[in-house]
Order: C-alpha cells, then sequence, then structure tokens
C-alpha cells in the first residue's frame, strides 16, 4: 500500500502463518480512500501473498462504491476464516486419529533389546504429550510387562 497511510480496517493472522487482512489506504484526508485490498497471507512458500484489490481509485469513504466494497472485503475475510477454521478442525481430527495410529504402531513395534523401564518412560512420555489416554498407557503398560 503505496503513498499514504496504510491502515488495517480488519485483520487477523491465524497459527501456522495463514491469514487475511483487508487494508484501506488513504490520501492525506481520510475521507478518501486511494485502494482496499485484501491481502491473503499463506505458507505456500512460493506464492505466500495473494492479493484483492477492492478499490483501485480515490473514492470517497461517504460513497455507495466504499460502502458496497468494504461489505464484501469483511464478507469475503469472514468467508476465509470460516474455511480456514473449518479446515484446521477437519485437520486436527485427522491427526488426532493418525497419531493414535503411528502412537500405537510405534509402541507395539519397540525393540526388544530395550529394557521394560525405557518402555515403560516412552509411554508415560506420550501420556503426558496427551497422545495417548490413561486407559491405553495402562493396557500397553500391561503388555509390556507381561501382566494380563
Amino acid at each position: 500500500m503505496k503513498g499514504g497511510l496504510g491502515r488495517a480496517v480488519v485483520g487477523g493472522v491465524l497459527s501456522g502463518g495463514i491469514g487475511a487482512i483487508v487494508g484501506a489506504s488513504t490520501r492525506g484526508s481520510s475521507d478518501i480512500v486511494k485502494s482496499l485490498t485484501i491481502r491473503i497471507i499463506t505458507n505456500n512458500s512460493f506464492d505466500s501473498l495473494r492479493l484483492i484489490p477492492l478499490i483501485k481509485s480515490n473514492t470517497k469513504r461517504d460513497s455507495s462504491n466504499y460502502k458496497n466494497c468494504m461489505s464484501a472485503a469483511q464478507g469475503i475475510y469472514s468467508s476465509i476464516i470460516s474455511i480456514l477454521n473449518s479446515g484446521k478442525t477437519a485437520n486436527q481430527n485427522n491427526l488426532v486419529d493418525s497419531d493414535k495410529t503411528d502412537v500405537e504402531n510405534s509402541v507395539v513395534g519397540i525393540k526388544n533389546s530395550e529394557s521394560l523401564s525405557d518402555q515403560i518412560r516412552e509411554l508415560a512420555k506420550l501420556k503426558e504429550e496427551g497422545l495417548i489416554s490413561e486407559e491405553e498407557f495402562a493396557k500397553k503398560k500391561k503388555a509390556i510387562l507381561n501382566i494380563d
């Protein structure tokens, strides 16, 4: 946003470096906006910034064009946040399921050369990190110790 005060009208950056910012660049007078752009920041290193220009020339803040563009910007911003949040929830659920599977596989595949105490310590660490439940911990501990 060149030549003026860059002002974030609606903004947010989500965890993981993904977010959207709606910004307006004003002229000397705050009654006129030179540009209104949505900047989408992604974690894609080859294409980390996407710009969606809504206003490209001097526009009065009290004009219907400005109000319509601002409303559209807020709607787009809300949609992006909603999509990111729904994707985050789905990804978190998938990660939890795959983490449990990986944990179970790694616990089952513990080498016999490891001492029993090392195996139990590893299990305790997984439990502390929330990757396995107390019930799973007790079950695997009994299996390691050959307790029925």
